[in-house]
């Protein structure tokens, strides 16, 4: 049932209203204080507010500006027994949806009333629309024949028809996105939104407004308030991707939000109810991140509810020939080109290949061949031409012997010494190289010999990054840390500039082994 606030000081007026549409069906609550309905309005999210335009604790007027700042979709309708016409207009003109003179006949305030839900409720419908409509482009949920697949398409009408919190887990790349947009889809909220959210991506103060929203003048910058993700997503689904990446003061502050169901924008004291369901992924071990005291065991055992890992491709090859007929089709249809299929042989190098980017560098792979190859049938010729082996780890046989360099130099020696034999008592030193510039070049051999300002600063940037690597003994998520920014933009930077990781500490996987980590 719509529910409806009354604000009114004249008890008949107030009491008379409530009844009459309660007896239309709505859930109506009179309140002859402004500042008591106003403060549930994040909590309780009525459909219509009427309000009386002469109230002696705060005019209509200033009602209209609060409810505009809690709860901006909301219809507000303003009732006076001093109506003039410049008092209409300026109404209207601050958002109000429309405005009604003493006396009225009831006919005309529940006909102005039932108005305002339809046009609420279309509001929220067109908005689903649009949602969907930027949806369309992401891909749709493709359970092939493995053994692991069948079990997991038997197991998701199960955790979508619930409402608790899920914890996706598995590589980057195997499609821990287009697993929860399935579940979504398949829930009871499924004619509401699915938002996602990377919480890898931002600095710390940024990502606590994203997430939670903030009031105007709450920062430098705060020009208006601003909902955070969770009153965005209200009623529908939240997915929060890469969760342990969150900074540790954030992981308190969702928790609060996971156990009570309330958020608090920054600059402001007022709890905001939400209903929503939180779905999180994480591409690295939780129990490792728990262990490092990266992530808080309270906050991994609240979001371990309902469990989904999904295994990399290269443990499902048989999944690959559903998934490549999948991607030939979706590709085809953007691209405008005829049909295509890959022959036998071209299977063949795809089922030997070991796939570090899953299923995303499988879709690149199949969506360049269509742009690259002219004829309808793909070959094995034309696949090995295209696919990108440079992660494909080398045999023993032709691997070649490993080269160690002093922790983290910005040039290397001239003469390399030999390998050290591992021991216990001497594990191997974890190395960071790569060609210098010549700026960097001069520094290693002269620090004092270079001048002011002959560094570039994205040279400054590399040092003090290669400086934050020495600290952390190599792990790139305590260095991130460090630095403030996400894993992956340090993974980028270190990518980018050519620098080699190779640290074999209990907490990091070495850069040379990892690879890739394309996809989500």
């Amino acid at each position: 049932m719509p529910l409806l606030f009354v604000i009114d000081d004249q008890d008949l007026m107030r009491d008379s209203l409530v009844a009459t549409f309660s007896r239309d069906g709505f859930t109506a609550r009179g309140f002859a204080a402004p500042r008591e309905a106003l403060d549930l309005l994040p909590s309780l999210h009525p459909d219509v507010l009427l309000c009386d335009l002469k109230l002696p604790q705060m005019g209509g007027l200033e009602v209209l500006a609060e409810a505009q700042r809690l709860a901006p979709d909301l219809p507000v309708i303003l009732i006076t027994g001093y109506g003039t016409v410049a008092t209409a207009v300026e109404a209207m003109k601050r958002g109000a949806f429309d405005y009604l003179c003493k006396p009225f006949d009831v006919a005309e305030i529940e006909c102005l009333v039932k108005k305002a839900v339809v046009h609420r409720t279309l509001v929220g419908e067109n908005q689903y629309l649009r949602a969907q409509l930027r949806q369309e482009g992401h891909e749709r949920l493709v359970l092939g024949p493995s053994p692991a697949m069948q079990e997991l398409a038997g197991r998701l009408p199960r955790i979508a028809a619930c409402d608790g919190t899920i914890l996706l887990t598995g590589e980057s790349g195997v499609g821990k996105e287009v697993v929860a947009r399935a579940i979504h889809s398949m829930s009871p909220r499924r004619d509401r939104e699915f938002h996602g959210f990377s919480c890898a991506e931002l600095s710390p103060s940024v990502l606590e407004s994203e997430l939670f929203g903030h009031e105007r003048g709450a920062f430098t910058g705060a020009e208006r308030a601003v909902k955070g993700w969770f009153e965005t997503a209200h009623l529908g689904s939240l997915l929060l991707d890469e969760v342990t990446e969150l900074p540790p003061p954030l992981q308190a502050k969702l928790l609060r939000v996971l156990q009570e169901r309330v958020v608090q924008r920054i600059g402001c004291r007022v709890p905001v109810r939400v209903d929503v369901r939180v779905l999180a992924t994480s591409n690295r071990d939780p129990h490792e991140a728990i262990r490092e005291h990266l992530f808080r065991g309270d906050l991994f055992y609240r979001l371990n509810v309902l469990r989904v890992n999904i295994p990399p491709l290269r443990d499902r090859l048989e999944d690959l020939p559903v998934l490549v007929d999948y991607f030939l089709d979706r590709f085809r249809r953007s691209l405008s080109k005829p049909a295509a299929r890959f022959t036998q042989g071209a299977m063949s190098v795809l089922r030997a290949y070991h796939w570090p980017g899953n299923v995303r560098e499988l879709a690149n792979l199949v969506e360049r061949l269509l742009v690259m190859v002219e004829r309808e049938e793909i070959d094995a010729s034309d696949v090995e031409t295209w696919l990108d082996r440079a992660d494909q780890p080398a045999s023993p046989a032709s691997a070649p012997a490993a080269v160690h360099t002093p922790p983290y130099a910005l040039a290397p020696l001239p003469t390399p010494p030999p390998a050290p034999a591992f021991s216990p008592a001497s594990p191997p030193a974890s190395t960071l190289a790569a060609a210098p510039s010549p700026a960097t070049a001069t520094a290693a051999q002269n620090p004092e010999a270079v001048p002011p300002g002959s560094l570039t600063l994205d040279e400054l940037e590399r040092r003090h990054i290669v400086a934050a690597l020495t600290r952390n003994g190599g792990n790139r998520l305590r260095t991130a840390r460090a630095l403030g920014i996400g894993e992956r933009t340090l993974r980028d930077k270190i990518k980018r500039w050519g620098l080699l990781v190779d640290s074999e500490t209990e907490s990091e996987t070495p850069i040379a082994a990892q690879a890739t980590l394309p996809w989500r």
